[in-house]
């Protein structure tokens, strides 16, 4: 089961199939200090070797929650969302997933638990052969729609996975991002190479204007969404989503052709510190035929937003140009800041 949830309300749909699909509405940082630089929470400035230790912090990003299945079996939700109240309004997506494909990220949750001090013990149900090979990533009987390739992947995996994948689009295929951040040199480039194959690349991305009630500086979608579009002649098409305060934080990667769609989705942002083996990242990458249901529902889900079919009145998406931002300072500090980690993208 995929879940997508848009601030604005979506339009809702539940198909019962082997893999389901429903779309439904659903100061942590310097820039959102008001450009004061962090702050401890009496809202005195931190002192500058405090400050110094966040270059290229890391973080827990994953948002996995992993449970028996009251079978005898396990099942998990891997997501975008932030179990976080002021979070609460943004757009997000998940999968809910179950079986032996969750087995390897339950060893690797228990691993970051123990070397974060737990020391207790948890033995996962046993798993037969066959829910083995069907769950590994190496199913190949797809093409009826009812069972999909499934694989759990974490960190610079999701990275190495992601540009695999762009790199291998041809002429005719498609790719659609759905992204709260986009500042990775690799998933960059690779962008721009695949559309100069002739590969249709879309992106929808949060404009990054707002954060808990502060209003941010579009770092960095807004420069890095303007390269994409400059270095491609245009051939590559972005909408921004139309936050009112709250997050596009949905992190959501589809590439097809006519036959396979393959999906990625999770908690990793397509930036440096999502990709590089610097924060603790979670996804799953899903492959399907092209008029599976996953797939057809995915793909509306996206181009609901792209089209903005809704009611009267409400725009999921704005046009490139509400907020693009070519100038070369705002380019190059962004780059900066990526390259050195000096950032919390």
């Amino acid at each position: 089961m995929v879940i997508m949830k848009s601030v604005n309300r979506a339009p809702s749909v539940m198909m019962k199939t082997a893999i389901t699909v429903r779309v439904m509405p659903t100061c942590r940082s310097w820039k959102a200090c008001g450009g004061q630089g962090p702050t401890t929470h009496s809202n005195t400035p931190l002192p500058f070797g405090a400050w110094a230790r966040l270059i290229n912090f890391k973080a827990n990003q994953r948002k996995v929650v992993i449970g028996d299945d009251g079978r005898g079996g396990l099942a998990g939700v891997i997501g975008s969302a932030n179990p976080h109240d002021a979070s609460g309004a943004d757009s997000n997506v998940a999968v809910r997933v179950a079986g032996p494909v969750l087995s390897s990220l339950l060893e690797s949750e228990l691993g970051i638990a123990r070397f974060s001090g737990w020391q207790g013990s948890i033995t996962p149900p046993p798993i037969t052969p066959e829910a083995a090979e069907a769950s590994s990533g190496k199913t190949t009987d797809i093409t009826s729609g009812k069972s999909a390739r499934v694989q759990a992947l974490t960190e610079g995996a999701i990275q190495q996975s992601l540009v695999e994948r762009i790199d291998g689009a041809v002429k005719g295929d498609a790719i659609d991002i759905a992204m709260f951040y986009v500042s990775d040199r690799s998933v960059v480039d690779s962008l721009l190479e695949a559309s100069h194959r002739g590969v249709n690349v879309r992106l929808i991305l949060d404009p990054n204007r707002d954060a808990y009630g502060q209003t941010t500086s579009g770092l960095p979608n807004q420069p890095a969404a303007s390269e994409l579009v400059s270095e491609s002649d245009g051939a590559i098409h972005v909408r921004w989503y139309r936050t009112h305060g709250e997050q596009f934080h949905t992190k959501l990667v589809m590439i097809y052709g006519p036959e396979r769609l393959w999906l990625t989705l999770g908690s990793a942002n397509l930036t440096r510190r999502g990709l590089g083996d610097y924060n603790l990242e979670a996804n799953l990458a899903i492959e399907v035929t092209r008029n599976s249901p996953l797939a057809l529902q995915t793909l509306d889900y996206f181009d609901t937003l792209w089209n903005n079919r809704a009611s009267l009145g409400i725009e999921y998406t704005a046009d490139f140009a509400v907020y693009a931002d070519p100038g070369q300072g705002h380019y190059w500090f962004y780059r900066f800041l990526e390259g050195t980690g000096m950032s919390d993208f």
